[in-house]
Formats: C-alpha cells, sequence, structure tokens
C-alpha cells in the first residue's frame, strides 16, 4: 500500500469505528469487491458532446459494510456524477455514475479514477481505468449534409437586414432522417424552415435567417440542428447529431472604403472572462471574404502559450463570399490578466505580394490556485462543478457542484457573447455535494457557458438548450 493511501484508509476505518462498524473481512482467497464491467468504456464520443455511462461496485464476501470514497479522475474531461461516498453490505450493490465531455480534438482520452475502501484484502485506493475514443463525427452521421456552414451575412446598415439560406440535404440512399432546427437570438431570426423536419433520401430543406442589427458592431450566434441518425431498422438505436451552424454580421453606419472590407472577421471581441487552471475555454471566429476576387491569410493567435487555433486551422483560401471557422482554445499556463490580440493577415491583391492585417481584441484572466491535492483535482482542492445534465436540455437542467468549505458560492449562466442571462446560485452554503435545478425551457436554443465561484476558485463548463 502506497505511503499517501495508507492515511486515507486509516481515516475510513476511523469513520467506520465511529459509526460502531468492526472491520473484519472473511478470510478467503475472494476478492471482496466486484466491479462490473471491468472498465468503463465510453466507445466513440463526438467532439464537444457528452457521454454518460455508469458501473457497479458489488460486495460479495465482506459480513459487514464497506465504506466506498470515489476521487477525482486524473483527467478533468471525465466527471464523476453520482454519490461520493457511500457503505455496501455483504451482497449489495452500488452504482457510480460517469461523464465524459469530449474536447474538440481527435484522439483517445484515458483516465484512472481513484476508489478509496476499506477491504482489508483490496488494494487502496484501487485504480479503475476509464476510456473514451474522441472522432470527429461517426459514419452514421455523414449522409445529413448543411450547406453553408458558418452563414456570414457581411456588413449590414444599423436598422437594415438581409436575408440568406442554408440548405439541409439527406445524402443517405435509404434513410429517413428527422429532426429540430433551433432558432438563434437577435440579430438573426429564423424566417422560414425552422423547427422540425423529416427528410427522405435525398430530399432537402431550406432554412431563411434574417440578420437585422440594431446597432453598429459585429455579432455572432449558432443555431442547432438536431437529427436523428439512428437505423430505424434497429430498435433502440436514437443516436442523435447535434450539428452547429455559426451566424456571423456586422452592423454598420454606413459603407466602408473598399480595401477595409476585403476581409470581415467576427466576432469584434474575445472575452474568455476568468479560467482557472485545468478548464478549458473554447471561442469561435469567422472569417468571411468580403471582395469580388479569392484572398489567402493566416490566423496568428495571441502570444501567451495557453492559447492554440483548433478545429480550422491557421491558413484560409477563400473565394469570393466563402467563409472559414475557427476556435481559439484558451488554457491557462500562469496566472495574469491577458489582453491581447488574434491577428488576421490577408493579401489585398492578385498576386498576392501585398497584405493587409486586422485583429480582433482577447481578453482573458488566468487564475493558478498553486494546489495539487493527492487526487488530482484542478483549482484548491475539493472544489467541483459537474456537466449539466441532461445535455442538450429542453426543459429542467441540474448541475451538481461540491464544496469543501463552507461559504459564498455563485453559478451564473453566460451566452457566447460573454452576456450574463442568469443567476443560477447566490448564498452562503455549508460544505458538501450540493445541486441546482433551472428550467432551460426560457433560453433560447444554443450554447451557453455556466461559472462557479467559490472560495477564491472559478469553476466553467458549457452547456447545450435545444427545444
Amino acid at each position: 500500500m502506497s505511503s499517501s493511501a495508507q492515511p486515507r484508509r486509516l481515516a475510513l476505518l476511523t469513520f467506520l469505528t465511529f459509526l460502531g462498524i468492526t472491520c473484519i473481512t472473511a478470510a478467503t482467497g475472494a476478492t471482496t469487491l466486484s466491479f462490473t464491467p471491468a472498465m468503463l468504456d465510453f466507445g466513440n464520443v463526438v467532439m464537444g458532446s457528452s457521454v454518460t455511462k455508469s458501473f457497479t461496485i458489488r460486495n460479495t464476501t465482506s459480513s459487514v459494510p464497506i465504506l466506498i470514497t470515489i476521487g477525482d479522475p486524473d483527467n478533468p474531461t471525465f466527471i464523476v456524477e453520482s454519490s461520493r461516498q457511500f457503505a455496501i453490505a455483504k451482497g449489495d450493490s452500488q452504482t457510480v455514475t460517469v461523464t465524459f465531455t469530449a474536447p474538440l480534438s481527435i484522439g483517445v482520452a484515458d483516465a484512472t479514477l481513484p476508489i478509496d475502501n476499506t477491504a482489508l484484502d483490496e488494494p487502496s485506493p484501487i485504480e479503475y481505468k476509464l476510456h473514451a475514443t474522441i472522432i470527429d463525427q461517426p459514419s452514421e452521421f455523414v449522409s445529413l449534409q448543411i450547406d453553408p456552414s458558418p452563414l456570414a451575412f457581411g456588413n449590414v446598415a444599423a436598422g437594415g437586414s438581409i436575408e440568406k439560406n442554408i440548405t439541409i440535404t439527406n445524402q443517405s440512399s435509404k434513410r429517413v432522417i428527422s429532426g429540430t432546427v433551433s432558432n438563434a437570438g437577435a440579430p438573426f431570426n429564423i424566417i422560414s424552415g425552422g423547427g422540425q423536419f423529416q427528410l427522405t433520401p435525398g430530399a432537402t430543406r431550406t432554412v431563411a435567417i434574417r440578420f437585422a442589427p440594431g446597432t453598429p458592431g459585429g455579432y455572432i450566434d449558432s443555431i442547432l440542428v438536431t437529427a436523428n441518425s439512428g437505423d430505424s431498422s434497429k430498435p433502440g438505436d436514437d443516436t442523435r447529431r447535434i450539428s452547429r451552424v455559426l451566424l456571423a454580421g456586422r452592423g454598420t453606419t454606413g459603407p466602408g472604403k473598399a480595401d477595409s472590407t476585403l476581409i470581415l472577421a467576427f466576432p469584434d471581441m474575445l472575452n474568455f472572462g476568468t479560467l482557472t487552471s485545468g478548464q478549458v475555454g473554447m471561442q469561435p471566429i469567422v472569417v468571411m471574404n468580403n471582395s469580388s476576387s479569392e484572398r489567402t491569410g493566416t490566423i496568428t493567435p495571441p502570444a501567451n502559450s495557453g492559447f492554440s487555433l483548433v478545429q480550422g486551422g491557421d491558413y484560409f483560401s477563400l473565394a469570393p463570399g466563402e467563409t472559414h471557422e475557427v476556435w481559439l482554445r484558451f488554457a491557462p499556463t500562469s496566472g495574469e490578466t491577458i489582453d491581447d490580440s488574434v491577428v488576421i493577415s490577408y493579401t489585398i491583391n492578385a498576386a498576392g505580394d501585398s497584405s493587409r492585417t486586422l485583429k480582433i481584441p482577447v481578453h482573458a484572466i488566468a487564475q493558478i490556485s498553486g494546489v495539487d491535492d493527492e487526487q488530482g483535482t484542478t483549482g484548491r482542492a475539493g472544489y467541483l462543478v459537474s456537466q449539466s445534465y441532461p445535455n442538450p436540455a429542453a426543459g429542467v437542467a441540474r448541475i451538481g457542484f461540491t464544496l469543501p468549505e463552507s461559504g459564498p458560492v455563485t453559478i451564473s449562466l453566460f451566452n457566447l457573447r460573454g452576456e450574463s442571462v442568469r443567476t443560477l446560485v447566490d448564498e452562503t452554503m455549508a460544505a458538501g455535494s450540493h445541486s441546482v435545478t433551472f428550467n432551460a425551457a426560457t433560453l433560447e436554443n444554443g450554447i451557453y457557458i455556466y461559472q462557479m465561484r467559490s472560495g477564491g476558485v472559478n469553476l466553467t463548463r458549457s452547456m447545450t438548450v435545444v427545444h
């Protein structure tokens, strides 16, 4: 037994003794605890989506209850959603639920889940394995095509409006696809083609969207296309695909100079707010060729090592009217306030030997706690905010969180523009596990960020609302 595990086991035994439970295990060669399955494999998970699975722990031989304490996985993309501490009597079992949220990059995710226990013939902690494979999109999803994506409206005088279309096509040769097209927030609005749809093989659906900026400035939002991509011939196959189509446009006070609007970039600013070590922020950028000639260029992230470009790349070559979508990722590496820029350089003549640049300001506050607990939690030891459930949400949603000590707690909900849309918690709470429920039905469809602040720690996660 490791030197770090021994004190934890002694603490657990002391707790059981306090409850009047004598810790004696049967002197047999059998294993006291059994796990089903032996490891938790989440299978293929699409980038940016979440999957929740469970495993069971069974007390097979001990005549006295075994006290179990579940730690934090050593990979923060895995979150334990269920109770962390419980006792299991002989013959009984307990279910542990874990949610995996896939990052926006293809690869493999592995984690070890430490399980402290008072079984005298078991190691403590037991290292339970978690595994997931992150994919771009599974083969059963490729039959649904959405074009164009993203959709850029260019410059529109404030008070005016413009309408553009996207087309959803079922490219399958035999499968009927049903789904829903959600609306975006103002100044974007679906004029026709929104709501529920059903497409036979080869069929298309046109969705008309209006951009009507009331004031000058850059705007970016998204609509969500939620489609049933399961095989209707297989009962229970209800796999869903959620496609996000970014919408971008700029309200102006009047037409700009011709050479200043060759390339448009959205939004006007990227504000990541406050992130703690171990947390990751993602924000989209849309670049549009607003000229009548092909334009090439590069996108350079801020110099801080915590920033990187993902899902889109740093080079673009755009025909007139075409767009390029890229996401800026920020994972704090040091405690500081950052005010920098994403720099977009692009050609302004056919020969490509002359270029121009434009900048998108970037703001972020990075906090590093400098405290590492033996279970590898991020931020100060013991603080945790879980993935909202269900995700996506249409009605009532729940967010679980854990506090290692009593104190003031706030949980706030933000849209992708960084605007606060709701305060879910704002009170002093006792140490322990808590949850808050709220009605997502009153929110507009889209992606939201929720942030918990307590004890100098800021923890941030994202959720999706689809009606």
